[in-house]
């Protein structure tokens, strides 16, 4: 049997070895992407800061983000009702279940 790692639990450990070097590699190589993405939309967003908007646009903007804010807390509240309609009416009939 050779001694350079070919056959036994030395080769087997440096395979191992060589498998989580490319895992290692793999997510390093995906956290890079993710941090450059995030990097290009703030560049974006430091480009789309520095450009004049008009305060007609500016309303127009606060207005369209008033009325998505207003929306949201319906619909939120809503749900809240009626999840505590159908809490209670639960609670009541499993209370009576329990009498019977």
């Amino acid at each position: 049997m050779p001694i350079d790692g070919t056959y036994g639990r030395l080769g087997a450990h440096q395979q191992r070895i060589k498998e989580q070097r490319q895992k290692n590699q793999d997510r390093r190589c995906r956290r890079d992407a993710i941090k450059n993405l995030n990097k290009d939309n703030i560049s974006d967003l430091k480009n789309s800061l520095n450009t004049k908007i008009s305060p007609k646009e500016l309303q127009l903007i606060k207005r369209h983000i008033q009325n998505k804010a207003i929306k949201e807390r319906k619909k939120n509240t809503i749900i809240t009702i009626i999840l505590i309609i159908l809490i209670t009416v639960g609670v009541y009939y499993f209370y009576i279940l329990i009498l019977i």
